[in-house]
């Protein structure tokens, strides 16, 4: 097992880099000097046992969601390590009350800290038992998780501005974001922290690999069999693992997989589509209002310095120019599909597209410090456009 560069993902032990055969995750797992990257595939009997109680006609909510209790959730997403939290509504989460510094030469410090709540959220502090004059719940995978301290996080940022602004009300911009997350995970932990009452829901929807990290799932409870990659493109990925792990995990292998398997393209955006249905109702039924944001994959970007090894994974793979048009379809279509359902949304690519080189860490492609601050900036003032979070700000309690 190859020693990984102390960059990628640190804190993010389920990264859903969609490797797909037919899905599979890279985990971290802690090791006593550093964390060495490993590839985790879900348990084919584990699979195949979820499809199969599906089909028996098991008991379903709407979306076909039955549930997955902890010993299948530990085969099929890899909770066997002691950072991760079998949870029964996100499926997992962060393991609680964590405190571990990750040594990182491009932060700034030289290292980061992974913090965790007794929520499991990365938060120094406790949701406040009094509730706040505006209280926000971000949901998301590891770039919104954060490879970066707390404080640094685009949650914080967020805090600090509004705080700054309006230093009369009281305000939590709370960060349950979880490396590895999907939107099946994003409902989940809104469903969970909705005993929290927060006023606005923050959904962070990652074009690099969302759109495949929903099929394992849409398709189990479909009673459905997934179908992984052609014998050649498995060759492919293999040699463009080698080359690059980040630039496949980040965006690139999911377009190999749709370059391969076009027709699972449509189902992922209409599973995404019904999930983000759900979440609307579910806000809505709540008093909450709900915002989207589009983070788009970073190798959709422009970059000055293009990030390392994605010239050469792009010609492994064999990604034409339509097939790196895909991802400008994925946003269109799924920013449309959510308008339609009334979801206030915003695409990020304009603010990143302007900081491309720096606002992502060069080492794994993952939001840097400056891209948590810029992003987290700009979420301050869509907070502030949302009518009923204005009028909280406006005028506190």
């Amino acid at each position: 097992m190859p020693r990984s560069r102390p960059a990628a993902i640190l804190g993010s032990l389920l990264l859903l880099a969609l490797t797909l055969g037919p899905l599979g995750w890279f985990a971290w797992r802690p090791q006593p000097q550093h964390h060495q990257l490993t590839f985790f595939r879900p348990s084919n009997s584990a699979v195949a046992e979820l499809t199969q109680r599906v089909r028996d006609g098991e008991s379903a909510d709407s979306l076909g969601r039955i549930p997955i209790e902890l010993e299948l959730a530990t085969k099929l997403f890899g909770l066997d390590h002691p950072y991760n939290r079998y949870d029964s509504q996100a499926y997992y989460t962060h393991e609680l009350n964590l405190d571990l510094r990750r040594s990182f030469k491009e932060h700034p410090d030289g290292s980061w800290t992974m913090r965790t709540n007794a929520h499991a959220m990365r938060r120094d502090t406790e949701p406040d038992t009094t509730a706040p004059d505006l209280r926000v719940l971000v949901v998301g995978d590891s770039h919104v998780d954060g490879i970066c301290n707390n404080a640094e996080n685009l949650c914080a940022i967020a805090e600090s501005a509004l705080e700054a602004e309006y230093p009369n009300a009281s305000i939590e911009i709370l960060n349950a974001a979880r490396g590895g997350h999907s939107p099946w995970n994003y409902l989940g932990v809104i469903e969970k922290h909705l005993a929290l009452v927060p006023d606005v829901v923050v959904v962070t929807l990652f074009g690099g690999n969302d759109f495949t990290d929903v099929l394992l799932l849409a398709h189990a409870f479909e009673g459905t069999n997934s179908r992984g990659l052609t014998p050649a493109s498995k060759a492919r990925r293999k040699e463009a693992l080698a080359k690059s792990r980040d630039v496949l995990g980040q965006g690139y292998g999911s377009l190999l997989f749709f370059k391969d398997r076009p027709a699972e393209l449509d189902f992922a955006l209409e599973t995404t589509t019904r999930i983000l249905d759900q979440i609307e109702q579910t806000c809505r039924d709540a008093g909450a209002e709900l915002l989207l944001l589009y983070l788009p994959s970073p190798l959709s970007l422009h970059f000055a310095d293009p990030p390392r090894g994605k010239p050469e994974v792009r010609a492994i793979l064999e990604l034409s120019v339509e097939d790196l048009a895909r991802s400008h379809t994925l946003k269109t279509s799924i920013l449309r599909a959510a308008t339609e359902l009334g979801i206030t949304t915003h695409d990020l690519t304009p603010t990143l597209e302007e900081c491309a080189d720096a606002c992502f860490w060069k080492t794994d492609l993952h939001l840097s410090v400056i891209g948590h601050q810029r992003i987290g900036s700009l979420l301050a003032d869509l907070l502030q456009s949302l009518p009923g979070a204005a009028d909280r700000l406006r005028a506190p309690r």
